[in-house]
């Protein structure tokens, strides 16, 4: 089980493309990561290839091709899910997807974040890294709502089973006959009603990420450490 919830997990920032801001420096100089980031570390693109090795030069040259092959990686996380699923227990895979899904959640946001800053943070950036930038984030969007399609149905089952479970007239409901029921016809059919039968949805509020937890997000996923 670990060892599929680690290789996933890796995967994650194999061909991926990333900067530390400088803003983070003051965050970092009050830990005891004080040494281990130089000072031209900040405000710098690095790179991670397929194999998970880092690039600090030439990344213009092959950044687009590599970043492009992200996809594939994300679409291998999703098929070693599906594997997984039917191949370990039921509450072994929760627990891989609940931390699967945090994890790409905040990908999703970290790298919709630094597309979004990178003008800001380097002005006078080139084309091809804003591109790389753009594509890079897409993925990551899109493997969020492939994850939520394929798996939403194990959230939902867990859901309510749970809600059941804790309810104390339960029992109650299961031995009430369909006989025993009586349905009373409304009064005036020409009017407009809400149907019981059918829930209303409200959505929840997403909660918004700060600067802040992307900053400790980026140092987490280079260096493996929180703050």
């Amino acid at each position: 089980m670990t060892n599929i919830s680690q290789i996933i997990v890796k995967n994650l920032t194999k061909c991926y493309i990333f900067y530390l801001p400088r803003t983070i420096q003051p965050t970092v100089e009050g830990s005891y990561l004080k040494n281990i980031i130089p000072d031209e570390g900040y405000d710098s693109i690095l790179f991670y290839d397929n194999q998970g090795k880092s690039m600090t030069s030439g990344i213009e040259d092959i950044i687009l091709i590599n970043i492009l092959g992200k996809e594939r990686i994300l679409k291998m996380n999703l098929v070693t899910l599906l594997e997984a699923q039917s191949s370990i227990s039921k509450a072994a895979f929760n627990i891989i997807l609940e931390d699967y899904q945090n994890q790409i959640e905040l990908h999703k946001n970290a790298t919709s974040w630094m597309y979004e800053n990178i003008k800001v943070v380097f002005p006078n950036i080139e084309d091809v890294f804003i591109s790389a930038f753009k594509i890079q984030a897409n993925h990551f969007n899109v493997h969020c709502s492939q994850i939520h399609e394929h798996f939403r149905f194990i959230k939902q089952e867990d859901k309510v089973l749970k809600h059941l479970k804790s309810t104390s007239f339960s029992s109650e409901v299961k031995s009430v006959k369909l006989d025993q029921l009586q349905f009373q016809k409304p009064q005036n059919p020409t009017s407009t009603s809400i149907s019981t039968s059918t829930p209303i949805s409200i959505p929840k509020k997403k909660r918004v990420i700060t600067d802040e937890e992307i900053d400790a997000f980026l140092l987490e996923s280079v260096f493996s450490v929180k703050l």
